[in-house]
């Protein structure tokens, strides 16, 4: 009886063990085509399995997985490299302590130094990937399908060694639901703005997130260029291009006159498809195919529209920017004119809120209309014809400005006895507001001159005098600075 129950407790003992420290087995051989490799005692390995969670063999030093089922996979202390084609429901990679070439955090596979990203399981459950300080260079963007925010650190770099606008293009991965990307504001390589990757210049458009959820983006005026592959939506990027596809929710993209460069020529051949003679897609059905659902809007006959037209990408003229007195300060209260174009109805807000065609007067068609300058005025402006994208939206800001106070208002700079007496004189329909102490004086100053009014002011100590002249219907005039000291 003893006996039995001296058995009895080490099975339990052992069940016990494997529960907390789960024993993961050798995959049978018959799951692995194993080949001979380049180098004596390298060996390829292809998974042709059917398990979920997977140990690859001491024997294979490369690993090349092609498999829909798999979710975990661990390599032994051998393996010197993983190649994944496709493996969608893969979550986790795991590798050996003792080997030297891998290593695995938090599931990600790298080198051993962590300098470089060797695979991102597709299915890894983490919304946001911050890479790692030691990795320096990164070839492209890599993620799952769960990541919705990238973050760069200061030192990180893209890709150095190939052209900056062909970044993208041959990323490895590509996060299909990323929102954001976040750059530190200390790296000398690139920014990102509102989840959309530039250079540092902001004169190369690198990557619009695709997980953006927004129908519309307009690119900034400060771009030049945009990389291949900028707008590309994509689900499983493997070493096939085939399983790019055209953007889920972006619809229009507005670009500015000047964009020199969107596609490389060279890319020419790449196996997109076949057409029905079985040849090779050129590089203009590769970018038609990858951009279906999106519509760039150009001015015609612009440097951009240049660009793009031998793509036969879906092209849509902009309406010709409308015409408006430039920027300027006016001492009084002004007309500006506004006129449209024939076929042409312009829309304007004088209020600088975001201008809409609801929210908006208009000018008809071969009409003109003039709009009253009588206060700060920030203009908003844009051109809409039938059959036409509307046009850029042009800005214009006017300013009505009072005169400063002259040389009668304001007493010269100088040295004088104490308790000695200057004036102010403030001319007429104007107010001088005031300080004594060296601020900067305020509408809502307490101190002030009334129009065509004098004050007398006594200099008791050394005393900084600023002044500004404020006219009715206008914005106050520059400060005048007066110093008076004491002899």
């Amino acid at each position: 009886m003893k006996k039995f129950i001296t058995s009895f407790l080490a099975i339990l003992f052992l069940v016990s063990l494997s529960l907390t420290f789960p024993i993961t087995s050798q995959a049978k051989k018959s799951d692995w085509e194993i080949e001979d490799g380049h180098n004596k005692g390298e060996f390829f390995g292809y998974y042709v399995g059917k398990a979920k969670k997977v140990t690859a063999p001491d024997s294979v030093t490369h690993i090349q997985l092609d498999s829909e089922i798999i979710e975990e996979l661990h390599l032994s202390k051998n393996a010197k490299s993983l190649v994944i084609y496709h493996a969608p429901n893969l979550k986790k990679i795991s590798v050996s302590e003792k080997n030297k070439h891998l290593k695995a955090i938090d599931g990600i596979l790298y080198n051993k130094n962590v300098t470089e990203i060797v695979e991102y399981p597709y299915s890894h459950p983490a919304k946001k990937f911050l890479v790692p300080k030691t990795v320096l260079i990164m070839d492209g963007i890599w993620g799952g399908k769960n990541v919705e925010e990238i973050v760069v650190h200061k030192k990180l770099q893209l890709q150095k060694k190939i052209k900056e606008e062909d970044l993208i293009y041959g990323s490895p991965r590509c996060p299909r639901n990323l929102k954001k990307i976040t750059v530190d504001k200390n790296n000398p390589y690139y920014t990102a703005v509102d989840g959309v990757l530039f250079n540092k210049k902001q004169s190369t458009l690198l990557l619009y997130s695709p997980g953006k959820t927004e129908k519309s983006y307009t690119v900034p005026s400060s771009v030049k260029k945009i990389a291949d592959g900028a707008f590309f939506d994509c689900v499983f990027v493997t070493s096939f291009i085939n399983d790019i596809n055209a953007h889920r929710y972006l619809k229009t993209v507005r670009l500015p006159d000047n964009i020199s460069y969107f596609a490389d020529k060279r890319y020419e051949g790449y196996d997109d498809g076949m057409d029905k003679n079985g040849r090779m897609d050129t590089v203009e059905t590769v970018l038609t195919k990858r951009h279906k659902n999106i519509t760039f809007i150009v001015t015609k006959n612009s440097t951009t529209h240049k660009t793009l037209k031998p793509f036969g990408l879906n092209l849509k003229f902009k309406t010709k920017k409308p015409t408006a007195p430039a920027s300027k300060t006016f001492l009084k209260t002004t007309l500006i004119t506004l006129t449209a174009p024939a076929k042409t109805t312009l829309y304007y807000t004088t209020d600088g809120t975001k201008l809409t065609a609801k929210n908006a007067k208009t000018v008809k068609p071969g009409q003109s209309r003039q709009v009253k300058i009588w206060k700060n005025t920030t203009l908003k402006v844009y051109a809409s014809r039938s059959g036409y994208a509307n046009s850029d939206i042009v800005t214009r800001e006017y300013k009505i400005k009072s005169k400063k106070p002259n040389k009668t208002a304001v007493p010269a700079s100088g040295t004088g006895k104490k308790n000695r007496k200057i004036t102010l004189k403030a001319p007429a329909n104007t107010t001088l507001y005031y300080t004594t102490n060296g601020t900067t004086p305020k509408r809502a100053s307490k101190t002030y001159v009334k129009p065509g009014k004098t004050k007398p002011i006594t200099i008791s100590k050394k005393t900084t005098l600023k002044v500004m002249a404020v006219k009715n219907g206008c914005s106050r005039s520059d400060v005048v600075t007066r110093v008076y000291s004491l002899k």
